[in-house]
């Protein structure tokens, strides 16, 4: 009984995990597209009219998008497994 429940609870904190992850993912592609509009938003002081402050934003949004693609493939592989344990115990 406590093994189900807990290998419930850790799909669902798995899954949860994934679509946190999924939201930096869409957080990174906005980046992506939008390195003014980043800058604007997170450091007003800093003019986003010069060639590096584009490629810095697009680099740091690209940082971003790799990171949460890596998040959501674990999460949901670990919400597999930890379904799959559920369904095994």
């Amino acid at each position: 009984m406590i093994a189900a429940l807990y290998g419930t609870a850790g799909a669902l904190q798995e899954g949860a995990l994934a679509a946190i992850s999924f939201g930096v993912l869409l957080f990174g592609m906005w980046t992506m597209r939008n390195p003014a509009a980043f800058w604007k938003a997170f450091n007003p002081f800093l003019r986003a009219d010069g060639r590096f402050a584009f490629r810095f934003g697009f680099v740091i949004g690209l940082l971003w998008t790799v990171g949460a693609i890596c998040g959501c493939i674990i999460g949901c592989g670990s919400a597999w497994r930890a379904g799959l344990q559920h369904h095994w115990l």
